[in-house]
């Protein structure tokens, strides 16, 4: 199965689970680097969680959004005509400019329906999302009509970080 696939999955999966968390924990007192410590906190984050819901077709995602392309954000106007040049499928979207650069974009695809004109051809971001917003760390659209739902911790499992990873999720996506 997928890591895509899990996102949408309540099932837990206690052998990946333990894998990741046995690797996290050697490197915590062995290793300790960073990068590998970042890496298996997020392994661990879509072992320990799971998206819930269905679209509801409210255009949130298509509204006031932020683009990321390989982890950078396209904040610019130069920036934005060169991913345009790259990528023309995202001419769709229209930049809101301010003087500090863009604060965000606007799809031209949406229909006053709130469904896609487009929808076939529809770039990446759009076809990730929601799994894409939550492996980034940044909170879905209110009233898309998708949630984050933690999945049960296995008892033996207590680490800080690792409580804080789950802190720190729930409180993204406004959980208790």
């Amino acid at each position: 199965m997928a890591y895509q696939d899990r996102l949408f999955s309540p099932y837990f999966h206690a052998a990946d689970f333990f894998f990741f968390y046995v690797f996290f924990l050697l490197n915590h007192w062995i290793f300790r680097v960073q990068k590998w410590e970042d890496f298996f906190l997020e392994a661990l984050k879509l072992e320990l969680f799971y998206i819930d819901g269905a679209c509801q077709h409210s255009g949130y995602c298509c509204q006031n959004i932020t683009i990321y392309k390989k982890g950078i954000r396209i904040d610019t106007p130069s920036k934005f005509n060169a991913l345009c040049k790259k990528e023309p499928v995202y001419t769709r979207f229209t930049p809101t400019i301010e003087r500090e650069g863009i604060q965000h974009f606007n799809c031209q695809c949406l229909l006053p329906n709130q469904w896609c004109s487009d929808h076939s051809n529809r770039p990446s971001l759009c076809k990730n999302y929601p799994a894409s917003n939550f492996i980034s760390d940044l909170p879905f659209y209110s009233g898309c009509g998708y949630v984050v739902k933690q999945k049960p911790l296995p008892t033996w499992a207590k680490h800080p970080s690792l409580s804080s990873l789950i802190k720190e999720t729930n409180t993204l996506h406004q959980r208790a």
